[in-house]
Parts: C-alpha cells; structure tokens; sequence
C-alpha cells in the first residue's frame, strides 16, 4: 500500500474509500445495532487478519473476496439489509459511528461509501 492511501480503505486494485476524519465535536453512534443482521457477512469477511488488531483492514473488501467469502449467504437478502443500514443512516444528522465488530470509527461519509460499496457487489447478483 502506498503512504497515499495508508489511511484509507482497499477495495480493489488501486481502489481506495477515502477515510475522511472523524470530527471531534460530532455526536458518536454505535453502529452494531444497526448493523446486527449483517453479523455474519462480517464474519465471513473477516480474512486478512482480526478486527481486534487491524480494524477495517482485517476484511477482505476486495469484490472477489467479498463475492467468494460470502458465497454461502443469500445475496438478495445482504442487499436489503445493506439497503435499509444506508437508509438508516442517511436518515440521520450528520455523525460519527463506532463499530466495536469492525474495531473501527467512521465518519458518516466514509461508513456510506462502504456500505454502498458492498451493496453495489450484492446488487450484482440479486
């Protein structure tokens, strides 16, 4: 990974989500209740190493990997879900979002483009 991209997200080759700093005064959400139903993609996810050690980095983000590694999960039904999460959150005001599961903060710009990201891949295949 080059220095230019040592902070953000790998989503392909030369591929990158921008990490956009977290703002200090901005409200803090939990986003794992949000989140509960896609417990197992992220688990299935979970491939370069362990969110309690590399946070977002640990999964395997790649369209491939994320296609391969979830293969066994019904599509139509992770595309849904991911749907209603961005609806969700979308619907909010502007905030941050702490994942203890992903071991990692987002800001809401950065958090949309991720799961926009992984709802396009599932899009695919519904």
């Amino acid at each position: 990974m080059s220095n230019a991209h040592s902070n953000d997200i790998s989503i392909g080759p030369e591929h990158w989500i921008s990490v956009e700093k977290t703002t200090i005064s901005g409200e803090l959400i939990e986003l794992d209740p949000l989140m509960d139903a896609l417990l197992p993609m992220w688990q299935a996810l979970e491939t370069e190493c362990v969110a309690a050690c590399c946070g977002i980095d640990a999964f395997g983000l790649w369209p491939e990997d994320v296609l391969e590694h979830t293969a066994h999960l019904p599509k139509a039904e992770l595309h849904s879900q991911l749907s209603a999460l961005i609806n969700n959150i979308e619907q909010q005001p502007d905030a941050n979002y702490y994942s203890r599961i992903l071991n990692n903060c987002f800001n809401r710009a950065t958090l949309l483009q991720l799961l926009q990201h992984l709802q396009a891949l599932y899009q695919q295949q519904v």
